[in-house]
């Protein structure tokens, strides 16, 4: 009994020495061949063992570095993985080799092979950007701004040369108020694809929105002349060229506005405020009082309508759109101020005055504020006697002196 038993411990000593031995012999094979390598992951892909297929693909390239196929392989694998720094390393080499540009639209043949594998480079990437992307704009969307870039980060990797990729990288700094480094990602897609009218339209209305007036226009004028009837891009430049002070130019801007849609409200309440600015009081009337017609509750509309009819010299008339588009906002100073400013051509002086004390409350800096409060407080000084008149004058020479401390204020 006991001779058995050494004898069946000498056998299996014996045996693990041969499976030691075959082990060392297939991993002395695997480092010294590459072909064995490659053959070897094939045969686990087929079993569906993807593990090893990889650790086997590891050692072809490392033996064979040029190799266009195990390259090929490999970069399918990281792809898989998301490790895409290892993915593009290994399909740069692969493309590189003459006899591996197949793999840009066509993969490999194998049983139990991955979708990349099976589709080839071209399909890899495009398939990694596009998820990549559109879990970017689902992100931006919902306004989860570090997942949208970590996103639109990964589909630029896949492929830096997607024009998409920096102007949806350059709309999520926008959104985060991070106008220079937005228009840097834009400038990155227009130098691959310089008829993107978003980027340009989007970089100019950044801009306008900034106060950038001057610096706003050639993007605005760029974005216009590829979509000569987007009715939003031509307002937008005709908006820019006023408030940069380029009169004729924001003229024929809201010209062409008009020819586009001449029925466009908003059109007509800018081309409206063009000639406002340029005094052109009748047809600025014209145009705001059409424009008010569609949208009689447009603050805007009624400000300018307002100036028109002041400028006309209808007192009357302005007062009241004046008193109107302050019920829509009470602390309008601007609107408050030109009110006022009716009152004391009235005659109105208490009127005037509360009204210009209201316009320094809101804006204690404001220097023309305090001064025509001085001016409604003398002008009633001169029409009052006694105490009255005594007191307005003591009050308008507090509200010069103020106007006179401000001298270049606000």
């Amino acid at each position: 009994m006991t001779r058995r038993i050494k004898v069946l411990t000498s056998f299996v000593l014996m045996f693990a020495f041969v499976a030691l031995g075959w082990q060392a012999t297939e991993a002395q094979m695997r480092v010294n061949s590459a072909k064995v390598a490659k053959s070897s992951a094939r045969n686990y892909i087929k079993q569906r063992v993807a593990e090893k297929a990889f650790e086997m693909l590891k050692i072809a390239v490392e033996l064979k570095p040029e190799d266009p196929e195990s390259n090929f392989m490999i970069g399918t694998f990281y792809a898989d993985k998301e490790m895409l720094d290892e993915m593009n390393l290994h399909f740069e080499k692969a493309m590189s080799h003459k006899k591996g540009k197949k793999f840009w639209k066509k993969g490999m043949r194998l049983v139990g092979a991955s979708d990349f594998l099976l589709g080839g480079i071209w399909y890899t990437k495009e398939t990694l950007w596009t998820r990549y992307f559109n879990i970017g704009v689902r992100a931006l969307n919902a306004q989860s701004f570090d997942d949208a870039l970590n996103e639109f980060s990964m589909a630029r990797k896949v492929d830096p040369n997607r024009a998409d990729t920096y102007k949806a990288t350059g709309k999520v700094y926008m959104a985060m108020d991070s106008l220079d480094t937005a228009i840097d990602f834009y400038q990155k897609a227009l130098g691959i694809d310089s008829s993107m009218v978003e980027a340009h339209a989007d970089i100019g209305i950044g801009l306008l929105n900034h106060q950038r007036y001057e610096e706003s226009i050639p993007h605005l004028m760029s974005a216009s002349e590829l979509a000569p009837t987007n009715i939003s891009i031509i307002k937008a430049l005709a908006s820019a060229q006023w408030l940069a002070k380029d009169v004729e130019g924001a003229v024929k801007s809201a010209e062409k506005a008009l020819e586009v849609n001449p029925e466009d409200p908003k059109v007509l309440s800018l081309v409206g405020g063009i000639f406002t600015e340029m005094k052109d009081f009748e047809k600025a009337v014209q145009y705001l009082e059409q424009a008010m017609e569609k949208e009689p509750d447009n603050a805007d509309t009624v400000f300018n309508l307002a100036n028109a009819y002041l400028g006309k010299g209808n007192l009357e008339k302005a007062a009241g759109l004046f008193t109107k588009s302050l019920e829509n906002n009470p602390d309008d100073h601007q609107a408050l101020y030109q009110l006022g400013s009716i009152y004391d051509k009235s005659k109105k002086y208490d009127e005037a005055i509360s009204t210009f004390q209201k316009v320094v409350d809101l804006k204690p800096q404001f220097a023309r504020g305090w001064d025509a409060l001085y001016k409604a407080y003398a002008h009633k000084s001169a029409a009052t006697e006694g105490e009255e008149a005594r007191e307005a004058a003591k009050k308008a020479e507090e509200a010069l002196n103020m106007a006179n401390a401000l001298g270049g204020g606000e």
